[in-house]
């Protein structure tokens, strides 16, 4: 199973969809997300009110994340992923 399929079904399993207007964004951490965030290219560094993360993009439709700073500058390492689509009709 691709590591986009785990992210899914683990959001859904761990009731980590959310809703907002035409969107529907499902999330997904911890192993799957460090597994899918490995298998991706590409580095952009992020910074946000939460920290500093490492950000990789699949397509327009998904990306993943490795904080590696919290929001006072201490180290960390977590991972988040999420995937975003139109929600269906």
């Amino acid at each position: 199973m691709s590591s986009y399929n785990k992210c899914l079904r683990e959001a859904i399993e761990d009731n980590e969809v959310k809703k907002a207007g035409d969107q529907v964004s499902y999330s997904c951490f911890g192993n799957t997300a460090r597994s899918w965030f490995e298998s991706l290219k590409g580095d952009k560094q992020v910074r946000d009110k939460n920290g500093l993360f490492v950000a990789r993009y699949y397509g327009e439709t998904g990306y993943c994340a490795h904080q590696i700073e919290d929001a006072v500058g201490k180290a960390i390492s977590a991972y988040i992923c999420e995937i975003v689509n139109n929600a269906p009709n």
